[in-house]
């Protein structure tokens, strides 16, 4: 239960933000980790697979950037709008948001964690803490993309969210 007191202070978000990853923590603690008896679990022991408690993924570094930009020339598609994640963190230099139409934003999540936007933040942390994997997401995440559509845009071009593993392990 170290995990979370280790990582609080490294996570964005203050305020309504920390309070809702407490709680949600708090959930992920009193119900644990799913575990075989649970019917949806039961070819799965999350116990087995998570017996080492790993630090929070540090933000990409120019290397894995590079690694990224080469990865991705690779799987070019035409006609689309790519939104590019690396190792979990959004990446707008390696995305392509060139004419978006009005009512389309693409933002970080930490953005959104940090800005104190409170209604952005509400529709993203109305999370159903009663999973406890879900509980644990909400008390643990970091970053992420952010599209936002208002009511009756229409894309001309369809969104590709890409996300590329740098990592060796």
């Amino acid at each position: 239960s170290d995990i979370f007191a280790i990582a609080r202070d490294q996570l964005p978000g203050a305020g309504k933000v920390a309070d809702l990853r407490q709680q949600a923590f708090e959930a992920y603690e009193q119900a644990g980790l799913p575990h075989r008896r649970i019917e949806d679990w039961k070819y799965t022991d999350l116990r087995v697979l998570m017996r080492e408690v790993l630090p929070l993924a540090a933000a990409p570094d120019a290397a894995a950037l590079k690694r990224a930009g080469t990865a991705l020339k690779l799987h070019a598609i035409k006609g689309v709008r790519r939104l590019v994640l690396v190792d979990g963190v959004f990446v707008p230099k390696l995305s392509e948001l060139d004419g978006l139409e009005k009512g389309v934003a693409v933002g970080t999540l930490r953005g959104v964690l940090e800005s104190g936007e409170a209604t952005l933040q509400a529709q993203l942390l109305t999370l159903d803490n009663a999973n406890p994997m879900v509980a644990l997401n909400t008390a643990m995440m970091t970053d992420g993309v952010v599209i936002q559509i208002a009511n009756g845009v229409v894309l001309t071009q369809p969104l590709q969210i890409i996300h590329v593993a740098t990592g060796t392990t």
